[in-house]
């Protein structure tokens, strides 16, 4: 009993310790790449799309003259859509910017801990011989014991 706990100690804890360490590699890694893509995303081309439809109802007004007045309410319309469109488009690149700070910041964090794991591995494979080694001298301690215990009784 004591042997399949030593080798499963052996065995199971370092495998537990790098599943972990690897878990944490894959979540970081891909909370990087998301606020990445993320930030691509919302740059200013929509503000800057949005503000040249704008303009070419602005422009369909005027060749309209009197007739396009349908096409100057659109486009005030058009353009107020794109300046909000650019302040949402602002304050979601603040956000993501400050989510891809705390994103680095638990790379940093997850690159620690990978090394205090690796570290923790290594004291484990040094100290596993240690014990092993108590363990045999236990052993030996309770058949000298035990030889002792019989030799008594014998007397």
């Amino acid at each position: 009993m004591s042997f399949f706990r030593s080798i499963t100690g052996k065995i199971l804890l370092p495998v537990i310790v790098m599943t972990l360490f690897l878990v944490a590699v894959i979540v970081a890694v891909n909370l990087h790449r998301f606020s990445q893509f993320a930030e691509e995303i919302f740059r200013d081309d929509m503000t800057f799309q949005t503000n040249l439809l704008a303009l070419n109802a602005a422009v369909e007004a005027a060749r309209a003259g009197q007739h396009g007045k349908g096409f100057a309410v659109v486009a005030e319309g058009v353009h107020n859509l794109a300046a909000r469109n650019a302040k949402a488009a602002k304050d979601t690149q603040e956000l993501i910017a400050k989510n891809s700070q705390k994103i680095d910041k638990r790379d940093e964090v997850a690159n620690h801990t990978a090394e205090v794991l690796t570290t923790i591995v290594e004291q484990i494979k040094q100290t596993t011989p240690l014990v092993a080694g108590n363990a045999a001298a236990s052993n030996e301690q309770a058949e000298s014991v035990n030889q002792v215990t019989i030799g008594l009784a014998k007397i």
